[in-house]
């Protein structure tokens, strides 16, 4: 059944880059760093041990193996208006009743009225929602998103008023931890959050990601939600907390300058080190994973 109900929907349209996915040239991956003297004035960082999550050798496919993006988010910090509208399992729900194609009016933050249309896309792997700006899709087909509450800031931390809601695509990593598992309304915000700064590899918190697009990663929890693959080629890099990486054994990319320095996070000069989700736990996280700790070369 087709819905259509004139709301109003006072929003804030956040579109932010797709951040980290600079390359030195067209036929070359490197990583974006700061500037070489910034660099050397921070603080060093000395590699402790890494423990070898296993030797069985498994498919690149299978569960626990992932890709993910840095982008953040697409349309963060918007605000339904003139009717009840609340999100109830990952699914909107308006005076009632659910949305599953509706027409919506919106205000824009600078006031201007735009026209919002929201599809729900039913899924096998999970519901997903098409939504359109004055006729144009804030995702590529086939990439449609989620809605979660709240917003995020430039620093990558949430905000949560029940009356904000963010809308992700699915290649943003707000919507890859909703598809991994790890949906606020199943795990918990703080769950779901530290999943971001993984996916991210935002280990300061400070909403810088020390990723580039398309990095393989493992993921894996204390809740079983994910199980760790055990790929021979890659090894334990850090535990994750909401606002960051709560200890490291070594960084997802080894970034090295002309000199052959190593570039790091500023944060590593202070963070704990750790080999494995089961130590971290006494920090209190519930979240890590592995990654192939792929040397690059730095660029700026």
């Amino acid at each position: 059944m087709h819905m259509h109900i004139p709301i109003r929907v006072a929003l804030q349209l956040s579109l932010l880059p797709i951040l980290g996915a600079t390359a030195c040239d067209t036929s070359e991956r490197c990583f974006p760093v700061p500037s070489v003297a910034a660099r050397r004035a921070e603080p060093e960082w000395d590699v402790q041990g890494i423990t070898l999550q296993g030797i069985e050798g498994q498919g690149r496919a299978l569960e626990g193996s992932k890709e993910q993006a840095p982008r953040l988010r697409d349309l963060d910090g918007f605000r339904f208006v003139g009717a009840s509208v609340v999100l109830h399992g990952g699914r909107l729900v308006a005076d009632g009743e659910e949305v599953r194609d509706a027409e919506l009016e919106a205000r824009s933050a600078d006031g201007r009225t735009i026209a919002m249309r929201v599809g729900l896309l039913e899924r096998p792997e999970g519901d997903r929602f098409a939504v359109s700006i004055d006729g144009s899709p804030l995702c590529a087909e086939g990439d449609e998103g989620v809605f979660v509450e709240g917003r995020w800031d430039e620093r990558g931390a949430p905000h949560f008023d029940a009356a904000e809601l963010t809308y992700a695509c699915k290649s943003g990593v707000i919507a890859k931890c909703v598809a991994w598992g790890y949906a606020p309304w199943e795990v918990g915000a703080e769950l779901h959050q530290s999943c971001t700064r993984l996916a991210r590899a935002d280990y300061c918190g400070d909403g810088k990601p020390w990723t580039l697009e398309g990095t393989r990663i493992d993921v894996y929890d204390t809740l079983g939600v994910q199980q760790p693959v055990h790929d021979p080629e890659m090894s334990f890099e850090a535990a994750w907390g909401p606002r960051g990486a709560l200890c490291v054994a070594e960084a997802r990319w080894l970034v090295e300058d002309d000199d052959g320095e190593r570039v790091r996070p500023s944060c590593f000069a202070t963070l704990p080190n750790c080999t494995s989700l089961t130590a971290a736990t006494e920090l209190g996280a519930m979240l890590a994973n592995d990654s192939a700790h792929t040397p690059i070369p730095a660029c700026e």
